[in-house]
């Protein structure tokens, strides 16, 4: 599936060859299709879903972990409604609760967010109506992945722009597009570094080439950012427009002025360092400035 942005959700074994799992993925998706085609409760959402299937049977060992996070989302999801029609039923009187009702709906009366809703990393301190509405955007970008996959093919899908903090597992999705970048030119992975063009909000977002790769939702806390420059500011926050994601040889980073290094945190609390940029400093800055101020780059802000 995704050709450019795969991205891997088996926690244990998060690494950058996945031949490995591609036979046995492809007899587990090929079977489980079949299977969900048969069934009388089809949706439009769930067609799509069983259509990724298929497709992700055809493609390259890197683009067959995809569906990973698709299956991931609709296990969660389903487990979610499941869950909420349980207790619709109970507090009906047309089912007879368990203990584990008993805890699931003191938790979610208290808006505390249950414990096996918990599947992909929040803050501590997340209330369940905060995670709910994150967890119907999340799933609302796989849906994006879905129409884009039946529409357009791989093309439309090398070219989404893709909501980085709205991943179940973004590290991967970034190791996944070097991987991707290293194949298509024969490159190996130690080759290759990555270049960070945050493009302006005024403008339309250039046309993505095979090394490049669109994500959005991005904040950048303690400073601001003009022509792919940095500059400080007293603004707690800002919203950063598309920023493209380059992959190129190390031989070719030729820096034309002083950067910085800024971490890149999935969310506030910046207890969870994916992964560093670098990022040129814009005249008459300081470079050691940015790092006194904690300037860093956050992935999603909606849970806190």
């Amino acid at each position: 599936m995704w050709p450019a942005t795969i991205f891997y959700e088996d926690e244990e074994n998060v690494d950058t060859d996945f031949r490995s799992l591609k036979k046995k993925s492809v007899n587990y998706l090929i079977t489980s299709s079949q299977e969900d085609k048969k069934s009388p409760n089809m949706t439009p959402f769930k067609c799509c879903i069983v259509t990724i299937k298929l497709i992700v049977c055809q493609l390259t060992d890197a683009e067959i972990c995809s569906t990973y996070s698709v299956n991931a989302a609709v296990k969660l999801l389903q487990i979610v409604r499941r869950d909420l029609e349980d207790a619709i039923q109970i507090c009906k009187g047309e089912k007879k609760q368990t203990n584990f009702h008993r805890s699931m709906i003191s938790d979610l009366a208290k808006g505390i967010l249950p414990s096996h809703w918990r599947c992909y990393t929040v803050p501590s301190g997340c209330t369940v109506i905060q995670w709910i509405t994150d967890f119907s955007d999340r799933i609302k970008q796989l849906q994006k992945v879905s129409t884009a996959s039946i529409s357009g093919g791989t093309s439309a899908l090398k070219n989404l722009h893709v909501w980085l903090g709205g991943l179940f597992n973004p590290e991967a999705y970034i190791t996944a597009t070097r991987q991707y970048v290293a194949q298509a030119n024969g490159w190996s992975l130690e080759e290759l570094a990555m270049k960070v063009i945050v493009t302006d909000k005024d403008l339309k977002p250039p046309e993505l080439d095979e090394c490049s790769f669109g994500v959005t939702g991005l904040k950048l806390q303690g400073a601001e950012c003009k022509n792919s420059q940095l500059y400080l500011t007293l603004t707690i926050s800002a919203d950063l427009p598309v920023t493209i994601l380059r992959w190129i040889k190390k031989t070719e980073v030729k820096p034309s002025g002083p950067e910085v290094t800024l971490p890149v945190y999935l969310n506030t609390t910046r207890s969870e360092l994916l992964f560093t940029v670098n990022l040129p400093v814009a005249g008459q800055q300081k470079e050691h400035s940015f790092y006194e101020r904690g300037v860093a780059v956050i992935c999603s802000s909606a849970l806190g």
